[in-house]
């Protein structure tokens, strides 16, 4: 393997794990999903970061729409921590 061919699938997985890292946030509002931002997982077991705009106002309906087939819903109304000291 070349330099190059290294240096292109070097770049190659790291465009993969930061698409596979980052989220598009929505919240309900009458009855439909609407866009609120995006975050990226932190932690291996889910902890996601994002903008205050986003849930800061802690919306009761939020989905989260991953970019490897998977959603996340707030179905328990968990609080949702809008600072990185109440998490």
């Amino acid at each position: 393997m070349t330099t190059q061919q290294f240096k292109e699938q070097l770049k190659k997985y790291i465009h993969r794990e930061l698409t596979d890292a980052s989220v598009n946030i929505f919240e309900k509002v009458n009855q439909k999903y609407e866009f609120r931002g995006t975050g990226f997982f932190i932690t291996p077991d889910g902890y996601l970061l994002t903008a205050y705009h986003c849930v800061g106002e802690a919306p009761d309906d939020i989905y989260v729409k991953t970019h490897f087939d998977g959603s996340l819903i707030n179905e328990n109304r968990c609080e949702i921590p809008n600072t990185i000291s109440q998490c």
